[in-house]
């Protein structure tokens, strides 16, 4: 069973995939930010700027790709999940890997 408990772990599965996992103040200043994303991140935590701790998102992609903002092992959980829910074809949580894992609660 995989654990997505752990913060290690899951950024693995992050780096794994192509994902960043940043802190706030490392995230605005990023070289690899994809046009938009920034002004996208700024506008959905206005309301609640406390929220600008971590941010998880995609460097390949573009204004309108993954992005989570918020504390940091909330998000990289939020983040290793939807990866699973999307049934990547490889790597390490594609269903073949998956179904190694003994008894995974995602198979």
């Amino acid at each position: 069973m995989i654990d997505l408990t752990d913060y290690e772990t899951n950024k693995g599965y992050l780096d794994a995939y192509g994902y960043a996992i940043l802190p706030w103040e490392d995230f605005v200043a990023a070289p690899d930010l994809p046009k938009g994303l920034l002004d996208r991140a700024l506008e959905v935590t206005e309301a609640r700027p406390e929220l600008r701790q971590w941010a998880v998102y995609d460097p390949d992609g573009d204004a309108e790709d993954w992005l989570l903002v918020g504390n940091r092992d909330e998000i990289v959980r939020e983040t290793v999940e939807d990866i699973i829910g999307m049934g990547p074809p490889t790597g390490p949580l594609s269903s073949a890997e998956l179904d190694r894992a003994d008894g995974s609660v995602y198979r």
